[in-house]
């Protein structure tokens, strides 16, 4: 649980930053968008999936990474939960880069039109995922208080996250979403076909 721990408290900490430090250098060093690629600030694609803004975002990772992850880390152990995390978040963050790219290839790299991501959305849901595959008969409290399918959840969020590929008014990382979830999956079969876990 230590690492788990540490990978809440790191998320704290950067939730404080942006209530304490100066928003543009948060904004530079902890969001990732085409503009940092495009001027040499790759590490926000690793920074950001510890940043959140404001409260609600950061707390509803927060629950999901403790409950999930808690579980996930007994049984794979700390360093897996980290590097689980860390991949899925980096190629969650990869995957709204492109799309972010792809929306915006009528102007150049690095334009205003640029849009910034942050969160460990990405994450979290690789977390979810091989939480979810692992035991999918399992039961999950929705809200704290409706009991859900863990595979019937983690089928409702999938598809929630590719309907919202296709609303242009959103602000949600759903191809992060999906990126990271893919990383679930892929350690899951793994797990399955390999001796990994």
């Amino acid at each position: 649980d230590t690492i788990l721990y540490a990978l809440l408290g790191v998320n704290a900490a950067v939730f404080m930053g942006w209530q304490a430090l100066n928003s543009s250098f948060m904004l530079r060093h902890f969001a990732f968008s085409t503009e940092a690629m495009r001027n040499g600030r790759p590490w926000t694609l690793v920074t950001s999936i510890f940043s959140h803004y404001d409260f609600q975002h950061l707390a509803v990772n927060a629950l999901g990474l403790y409950f999930w992850g808690r579980e996930v880390g007994r049984l794979l152990g700390g360093p897996r939960l980290l590097a689980l995390y860390l991949v899925g978040g980096v190629v969650g963050n990869l995957v709204q880069l492109g799309l972010s790219y792809s929306n915006e290839r009528q102007y150049r790299w690095g334009q205003p039109r640029a849009t910034y991501g942050l969160g460990a959305s990405g994450a979290v849901n690789a977390i979810v995922t091989l939480s979810i595959l692992l035991n999918p008969t399992g039961t999950v409290l929705l809200y704290f208080v409706l009991p859900v399918p863990a595979a019937l959840l983690g089928g409702l969020f999938v598809l929630r996250d590719f309907a919202g590929l296709y609303d242009n008014q959103s602000n949600v990382s759903h191809a992060g979403h999906l990126g990271g979830a893919s990383i679930g999956l892929g350690y899951w079969l793994l797990m399955k076909f390999t001796r990994l876990g």
